[in-house]
């Protein structure tokens, strides 16, 4: 599995795009869907049908193991598919090699060796099905840094069965021995290998090369290039042999006998870093997938003649590619959460091939997918709730697909929550079927564009039956207006729901006029954060918050630590509530509350004049609420683990939720993940609340991997849960404790076991919030357009606050 690194210099933009993309896919080629046709169509179109295919799960073996694979460890010969897998257990690890022959339904079995000591890792194969593994093998050395017994047996027996030439190949065929003391060792890596006596271990690397019955028939140790280094990729590569990839370098082993070379050098333009795989495409040419200067995935052709690769080649740009799969039918196979996606070499853009909510198929994430020959295509990975399934695609021709009638459910790039809930609807539906309209698309427009073609939408007649919201749409103006279903009625009326209890602070925020139009899945909330020994009982709002940071010598323009101007959307949440009365569409930004507000942004630095300084360090703003120089944090949580790290690392003592500053208050905010709507001119609405309603199940609730439920079981499950030590519970249902940390400014804060006093502060201040932030883009735009003048001082703070007043009042009075 490969891992990339997250630079410094690209964190901010990161978490900028956070913000609008959250929990969304990025949708490939050919996914738009025709607004025009919204409600028009009563199953999936013509187009769509071509995307269906049948999903069969292969089971890879049947004892009750739970196999581990990713995309290292597996390759296709020309008839068979082979894969190396793991398993372990507290006692005990077992790998083994299973085989899929062309056109068979169960694996084959290869057995590797059973040394306790020995780790397979890697795996290609070449076209007579014979494969080649890359393996370690732990050993004790002696005082003087000579392994002992494992590895003099190992290399005993090689010697007694074969006779070694001065060449270092063998008189049997194909089989090579090696003298002892040729094996090459490296100290143990303190992040691969952790045991009490690690100071006495070494590791032997050998590459091994297997007959397609699993027979061995030569190992040789590597090059100490190689062993010196963590092995990121091996590919046999026709008329040359096995290439191996680590930190740039290659080097190739000879298929016949294991002879080994170094091969050639790539530039590394991280000394500490290299990122590259080898994929062998369906022309038998060989690419090289590395990332560019700015991370943005290349191939590059190895030439097998001139031994070195060859200028980029032109691949689509149309999708995320985050790693690629060769095929038989394309040069290359893509995975994004809703669908698989081909394109060949020379591309302009990618062909979408399976659509998996038209498949009523799910998959979170792709360990690989694989073509052993043309049309035989196959996946696995990840279907959520950590199962793993290994599935053959077929696929369905067009006019047998069951036809069913269609909900559509619109929304502004994909939810993969949604997405989910989707399939799981489908696949128990027989007369129905939920249908994803996505507003972006693959267009390139601006990303609030697609916001206005759905609110065209929504206030033309042409509505989808569910709708999607999310803190860009003035969804409330929508409710105010009729647009969306009333809920409070399927409420009260559903037995499963009536008689369940919800978080009332979270159920009455979200509300419009006393009435339910949304429903909220999960949660966090955004606020400030202070330490009490400062803050005590006193809150920061706008008026004070200078005033309160010169009492404690703290510099203004540092009082939120790491915060700039540009982050004044977070302040921008108060305008909903402060300075907006969204029931009669007046607002009131001439006020002496919004003039305090734009005089408190004035403190704060550029965003690009803070990173060009030559003192710049994002670590040390971490710090400077331990050393009281700095009085609020701004926080988004969604668990307890942000909670325990706020209060250990940044602050290291006992802290209050202040709250963002506002007009004389400080004020905190339910932050849903999302929220989902019905329209009033939904033509199957009880259809659509039996959808609405799944979201709100004891079975989803319960099992949410982020957020806080809105569930009061649930919400109270995971407030004990916080009390115990960390665990997680595996596929078999058992509990395991685990350990992580989080690194604060220098500290190591370890999440550990909250007492009961900690998690009620803490369930006790969620359990106050009575209001949800309000992100109005489009306000947000007007104030920081307007807002520039006075920064800069070419006009007065009122002047400024009298021209948004005047900007803002026309918006409302058109948009509501």
């Amino acid at each position: 599995m490969h891992f990339r690194k997250l630079r410094k210099g690209i964190a901010f933009a990161l978490m900028c795009s956070l913000v609008l993309c959250s929990a969304c896919g990025k949708k490939g080629n050919d996914t738009e869907t025709d607004s025009s046709s919204i409600g028009a169509s009563d199953t999936l179109s013509e187009d769509e049908k071509n995307y269906v295919y049948r999903f069969e799960e292969i089971s890879i073996s049947e004892d009750k193991s739970e196999w581990s694979i990713n995309r290292d460890t597996i390759s296709s010969s020309s008839d068979a598919l082979y894969m190396l897998a793991s398993s372990y257990t507290e006692e005990s690890s077992v790998q083994k090699v299973f085989k899929l022959s062309g056109g068979a339904t169960e694996f084959e079995t290869i057995d590797l060796d059973s040394d306790k000591d020995a780790n397979y890792n890697r795996l290609t194969c070449d076209d007579e099905g014979n494969f080649y593994v890359i393996k370690e093998v732990w050993s004790k050395t002696d005082s003087d840094g000579v392994a002992e017994e494992n590895e003099s047996a190992e290399i005993e027996d090689a010697e007694a069965d074969e006779t070694v030439t001065e060449e270092g190949d063998s008189e049997e065929s194909g089989t090579v021995a090696f003298e002892e003391g040729s094996s090459t060792t490296v100290s143990v890596d303190s992040d691969s290998y952790s045991d009490e006596d690690d100071d006495d271990m070494e590791m032997s690397s050998f590459m091994v090369k297997f007959s397609a019955d699993g027979t061995k028939l030569w190992e040789v140790p590597l090059l100490e290039s190689d062993s010196d280094s963590y092995i990121q990729d091996i590919d046999f590569v026709k008329d040359l042999g096995i290439v191996t990839i680590s930190m740039g370098k290659f080097s190739l082993y000879n298929a016949e006998n294991g002879e080994s070379s170094e091969l050639l050098k790539r530039e590394c333009k991280d000394e500490d870093y290299y990122d590259g795989s080898l994929i062998t495409g369906r022309d038998g040419v060989v690419y090289l997938l590395e990332p560019d200067e700015n991370y943005e995935e290349q191939l590059y052709p190895f030439n097998v003649s001139t031994r070195s690769f060859e200028e980029k080649v032109a691949i689509p740009n149309d999708d995320y590619y985050g790693y690629l799969y060769a095929g038989k039918s394309y040069d290359f196979y893509v995975f994004n959460p809703d669908a698989i996606s081909a394109f060949n070499v020379g591309d302009d853009k990618t062909t979408k091939i399976c659509d998996f909510t038209a498949s009523d198929s799910i998959f979170n994430y792709a360990d690989f997918i694989v073509e052993p020959s043309e049309g035989n295509l196959y996946i696995y990975g990840d279907i959520g709730d950590g199962e793993y399934e290994f599935c053959r695609l077929d696929k369905v021709d067009p006019k047998d697909v069951v036809e069913k009638e269609t909900i559509t459910v619109g929304m502004v790039g994909v939810y993969d929550m949604v997405r989910k809930q989707i399939v799981r609807f489908n696949k128990t539906n027989d007369k129905y079927r939920l249908k994803i309209v996505d507003y972006s698309g693959d267009s390139e427009e601006d990303y609030f564009s697609y916001y206005d073609k759905m609110s065209l939408d929504i206030t033309s007649g042409n509505c989808p039956d569910l709708i999607v919201v999310d803190y860009y749409m003035p969804w409330k103006s929508y409710a105010a207006k009729g647009v969306f279903e009333q809920l409070d009625s399927y409420f009260e009326n559903d037995e499963e729901i009536a008689n369940t209890k919800f978080l009332e602070n979270v159920m009455n925020a979200t509300k419009v006029d006393g009435k339910q139009y949304v429903i909220v899945p999960s949660f966090g909330v955004s606020t400030c954060v202070g330490a009490k020994d400062i803050l005590g009982d006193e809150a920061v709002t706008l008026q004070n918050y200078e005033e309160i940071c010169t009492q404690n010598g703290i510099d203004p323009k540092e009082g939120m630590g790491q915060f700039f101007r540009e982050s004044g959307a977070q302040l921008y949440t108060s305008a909903g509530s402060d300075f907006i009365d969204y029931s009669t569409g007046k607002c009131n930004f001439n006020s002496e509350g919004f003039i305090a507000l734009l005089k408190m942004m004035k403190n704060f630095p550029a965003y690009e004049d803070l990173m060009n300084s030559d003192d710049y360090d994002y670590e040390k703003y971490e710090s400077y609420y331990r050393e009281n120089k700095a009085i609020l944090l701004e926080c988004s949580f969604y668990d307890y683990d942000y909670y325990q790290a706020t209060k250990k690392g940044y602050f290291g003592k006992d802290i209050v939720f202040n709250g963002f500053p506002g007009d004389n208050c400080g004020k905190s905010f339910i932050d849903p993940r999302m929220q989902i709507a019905m329209s009033s001119s939904c033509k199957n609405k009880d259809v659509a609340w039996q959808f609405l309603k799944s979201f709100l199940s004891d079975e989803y609730q319960s099992k949410l991997d982020y957020g806080f439920p809105v569930s009061e079981d649930a919400f109270n499950a995971l407030e004990k849960k916080a009390q115990e030590k960390p665990y997680y519970i595996d596929e078999k249902g058992e509990k395991h404790e685990t350990s992580s940390s989080w690194s604060i400014g220098g500290l190591e804060v370890e999440i550990t076991e909250l007492s009961p006093e900690e998690t009620n502060e803490f369930a006790t201040f969620i359990r106050s919030i009575d209001e949800v932030s309000t992100r109005d883009s489009k306000i947000n735009d007007i104030i920081d357009e307007e807002a520039g003048a006075f920064y800069s001082g070419q006009k007065t703070a009122e002047e400024v606050a009298d021209i948004i007043q005047s900007r803002v009042s026309i918006y409302l009075s058109e948009n509501m």
